[in-house]
């Protein structure tokens, strides 16, 4: 036996010993299928053939009412409010480089308390 090492070389040939499968390496007749069917944990549960109605169906029975019954289209739209004067602020260029600003401080200042904003060298 070889395998590849970490380079993707083959390594050299090793003695090795294998265990020769114990399964039988046939097709399996009408009788075993029967057995191994009715010994299955399985065959309980997937016996049974389900006809469960399909997305497809649901939705086209569904347009198909839709059709039938028109609503009437009055759905209302939240109103959009208008930002005030403070939102109008923070979303200019200027509050947003004084936003970042603060922030970027304020974390300095935080990280110096903690004796972990030391200057870098």
């Amino acid at each position: 036996m070889t395998a590849l090492d970490e380079k993707g070389i083959p390594t050299p040939l090793v003695h090795t010993y294998l265990i020769s499968p114990e399964s039988r390496m046939d097709v399996l007749n009408e009788a075993e299928i029967t057995e191994l069917t009715a010994r299955s944990s399985m065959v309980a549960k997937y016996e049974q053939a389900i006809d469960g109605e399909s997305a497809y169906e649901m939705l086209t029975s569904r347009m198909e009412q839709a059709a039938q019954n028109p609503a009437p289209n009055q759905r209302s739209r939240p109103v959009k409010e208008e930002p005030g004067m403070f939102e109008q602020v923070l979303q200019s260029k200027a509050g947003r480089t004084f936003t970042s600003t603060l922030m970027r401080e304020g974390a300095k200042a935080i990280l110096g308390m903690l004796g972990l904003g030391g200057r870098r060298r």
